[in-house]
C-alpha cells in the first residue's frame, strides 16, 4: 500500500516537473485622482500545452495589457529561434492598486520571457518600462518620470527606459530623467534592443553575434537573369517625337530609373536594379500605349490577348509541387503579381478614360512579365521541407493572429488608423475560405510588417527613426543569415533587405521594406518540428519510466517473495 501512495504522489507530480516558473519586477502608473508610479510583479508560469497565451491580472487591467503578453512571448521565442507552438504560457499580474492597463508592460514580459526559456537568472533589483516591438526593439511609452518615483520608494537601483526618452516635459520645463533619478538614488539609461536590456539584467552580452553571411551563388545567377530579362524591356525614346510635357516628365523619369538600374547592377544588388527597370517600363509601356491611340475595339484584344497569356502562365503554376521554403516564397510572389495583373485587366475593361486604360495596360503587361521572370527561382534547389496542405493552414491562420495582434496594438493609440491594413487581412482570410494557404501567408505577413511599422513609428523622431533602422537592418540581416545556415535561403526576404538598403533618401520606405524583409525571412520557424521544453520532457519520460518500474516491482514483488518462503 505504501508503494502505490508513492507512486500515485510520483504520477501527481508530473505537470509540475513540466513547467518553468518566475518573475520580474513591473513598473507601472495606477489610476486615481492623482496620476502615480506603482511597482507590481509579473510572474510567468510556463508549461507544455498548445501554443496558448494567458493572463491573470489582480487588480483587472484593460485588455490590450492581454495583446502586450502575446505580442512579447512571440517576439521572445522569435529572438531565441525557440518554436512555443507546443507550450502555453500563463502571466500573472499583481499590483497594489489598480495599474492602467497597456503595452508598456511588453518589454518586462520579453525580458521575463527569454530569461525562462533560456533558463538564466536576472538581477531582480532592474526594472524597464517600455514596448516590445519587432525585431526586439523597445519602443516609447508615457508616465517615466512617475515610475522612476516608484522605483526609488522600491528599492530598484537601475531603471531602463526607452532610447529617446530621457527629456520629458512637464509644465513647460524640460526634465532630464537621468539626473532625476540620480537625485532618488536610481540609476536611469536610456535603450534601444531587447538584447540590450537582458545585457544589464543578466551582466552578459546576450546580444546574437554578426553571423557570417554570403548570398548563395544560385540566388545571385538567377536574379542577375530577372534583372537583366527586365532592364533589357526598358527601351529608349527619341525625346523629340513626345511632345507632350506629361510625357517628357516620364521619359526622363525612365531615363534616370534606367541609369540607377545601371548603377545598383555594378554593385550587384540585382533585385533594386530590377525593381527600378521594372518602373522605367511601365512608364514606356504606358507612352507607347498612349501615342498610339488605340481604339475600343484594339484596347479589348490586347486586353483579350494578356488575359489568355495570364491564364495559361497560371495554369502551368498551379501545377507546382512546392518543396523547399525556396518553391514557397517564389510561388507566393509569382501568384500574387498574377492577381494584380488580373486586377489591372479588370479594372481596364471598366474604365473609360483612355489615358488611364493606357496607365492600366501597362501595368498589367509589367506585372506578368516580372510574374514570369521570379518564376525562374523554381529552378533553385532548396532544403526539402514539409508543405503539406495542414502546415500550410495552421501558418496562414498563425499568421493572420499575429497580424491581427498588431493591428489592435495599433490601434490602442491611433484609433481608426491602418485601413489598407484591415483590408490586407481581410484579404488573407478569403484566401483561407478559397484553399489559397500560400497567398493567404503572404499577405498576413505583408498585412503584419505595415502594422510593425507605424507601431515602431509611434514616439519617433527622424534622428531615433535612423538608428531604429540600422538595428532592424542587423537584425533582418541575422535572421536572413540564420535561415541561410540551416539551409533555408530566403529569396523574397533577402531582395526586400538588399532593396531596403537602397532607401537612404526615404527611411519610412526603408523601414517597410525591412520589417517585410523580416517577415519573410524566417517562415521556415513555421514548418519545423516543434521541440518544446527538451529538458521538461526528459525529465517527464523518467519520471513516467520510474513509477513504471516501480508498479511492475509493486506487483511482481509477491510472486518472488512466495518463491522464497516455499524454499
Amino acid at each position: 500500500m505504501k508503494l502505490f501512495t508513492l507512486v500515485l504522489i510520483v504520477l501527481l507530480s508530473i505537470p509540475s516537473a513540466a513547467a518553468i516558473e518566475g518573475s520580474i519586477r513591473l513598473l507601472a502608473v495606477s489610476e486615481g485622482a492623482d496620476v502615480h508610479g506603482s511597482v507590481a510583479d509579473l510572474s510567468l508560469e510556463i508549461r507544455v500545452g498548445r501554443g496558448r497565451v494567458f493572463l491573470e491580472t489582480f487588480p483587472l487591467t484593460k485588455v490590450d495589457t492581454q495583446i502586450s503578453m502575446r505580442f512579447a512571448q512571440q517576439i521572445a521565442c522569435n529572438y531565441i529561434d525557440k518554436d512555443c507552438s507546443e507550450l502555453d504560457f500563463i502571466y500573472t499580474i499583481r499590483a497594489p492598486a489598480g495599474i492602467i492597463g497597456g503595452p508598456s508592460a511588453g518589454a518586462s514580459a520579453a525580458v521575463l520571457t527569454t530569461m525562462l526559456l533560456t533558463r538564466t537568472s536576472f538581477d531582480e533589483d532592474i526594472a524597464v518600462t517600455g514596448t516590445i516591438n519587432s525585431g526586439g526593439l523597445i519602443g516609447a511609452v508615457g508616465g517615466i518620470k512617475e515610475k522612476i518615483d516608484a522605483a526609488a520608494l522600491n528599492k530598484v537601483s537601475l531603471v531602463l527606459i526607452p532610447k529617446g526618452k530621457r527629456f520629458s516635459e512637464e509644465n513647460d520645463t524640460k526634465v532630464d530623467l537621468v539626473e532625476y533619478g540620480k537625485g532618488l538614488n536610481v540609476e536611469v539609461k536610456e535603450v534601444t534592443t531587447l538584447a540590450e536590456v537582458i545585457t544589464y539584467y543578466t551582466g552578459k552580452e546576450f546580444d546574437k553575434p554578426i553571423i557570417p553571411f554570403k548570398v548563395p551563388e544560385q540566388y545571385q545567377d538567377i536574379m542577375k537573369v530577372v534583372a537583366h530579362d527586365l532592364c533589357e524591356r526598358s527601351g529608349q525614346f527619341k525625346t523629340q517625337i513626345v511632345k507632350d510635357t506629361l510625357l517628357l516628365t516620364l521619359v526622363n523619369e525612365s531615363k534616370n530609373y534606367r541609369e540607377r538600374a545601371k548603377e545598383l547592377m555594378k554593385e550587384e544588388n540585382y533585385y533594386s536594379a530590377a525593381s527600378f527597370c521594372f518602373r522605367s517600363n511601365i512608364n514606356n509601356g504606358y507612352i507607347t500605349l498612349y501615342l498610339q491611340d488605340l481604339t475600343e475595339e484594339q484596347v479589348i484584344q490586347k486586353l483579350e490577348l494578356l488575359e489568355k497569356g495570364t491564364r495559361d502562365f497560371n495554369r502551368g503554376l498551379e501545377n507546382k509541387e512546392l518543396q523547399s521554403i525556396t518553391d514557397l516564397q517564389t510561388y507566393m510572389i509569382v501568384k500574387q503579381r498574377i492577381l494584380e495583373t488580373n486586377d489591372y485587366i479588370d479594372r481596364a475593361y471598366e474604365e473609360t478614360n483612355s489615358s488611364e486604360v493606357a496607365f492600366l495596360l501597362s501595368l498589367a503587361n509589367e506585372r506578368l512579365y516580372s510574374a514570369i521572370a521570379w518564376s525562374n527561382f523554381f529552378k533553385s534547389k532548396g532544403k526539402p521541407l514539409a508543405l503539406d496542405v495542414n502546415a500550410l493552414k495552421t501558418t496562414c491562420e498563425t499568421k493572420i493572429r499575429e497580424a491581427e495582434e498588431r493591428l489592435q496594438y495599433v490601434l490602442l493609440f491611433i484609433p481608426n488608423a491602418l485601413e489598407s491594413v484591415r483590408k490586407t487581412i481581410e484579404q488573407a482570410y478569403d484566401d483561407r475560405e478559397k484553399g489559397d494557404y500560400e497567398l493567404c501567408l503572404f499577405k498576413a505577413s505583408k498585412a503584419k510588417a505595415e502594422a510593425n511599422v507605424v507601431i515602431t513609428n509611434i514616439g519617433a523622431d527622424e534622428e531615433l527613426k535612423e538608428e531604429i533602422l540600422r538595428e532592424k537592418l542587423l537584425v533582418a540581416r541575422n535572421t536572413i543569415a540564420e535561415s541561410n545556415a540551416k539551409g533555408f535561403f530566403p529569396i523574397v526576404g533577402y531582395s526586400y533587405y538588399e532593396y531596403a538598403k537602397t532607401l537612404d533618401e526615404n527611411i519610412d520606405l526603408a523601414l517597410l521594406f525591412t520589417e517585410y524583409a523580416l517577415e519573410m525571412s524566417s517562415l521556415d520557424i513555421y514548418f519545423k518540428e516543434p521541440v518544446g521544453l527538451e529538458i521538461e520532457k526528459k525529465g517527464l519520460i523518467l519520471v513516467v519510466g520510474l513509477a513504471i518500474l516501480a508498479i511492475i516491482g509493486y506487483f511482481f514483488r509477491p510472486k518472488i517473495a512466495k518463491k522464497k518462503r516455499s524454499k
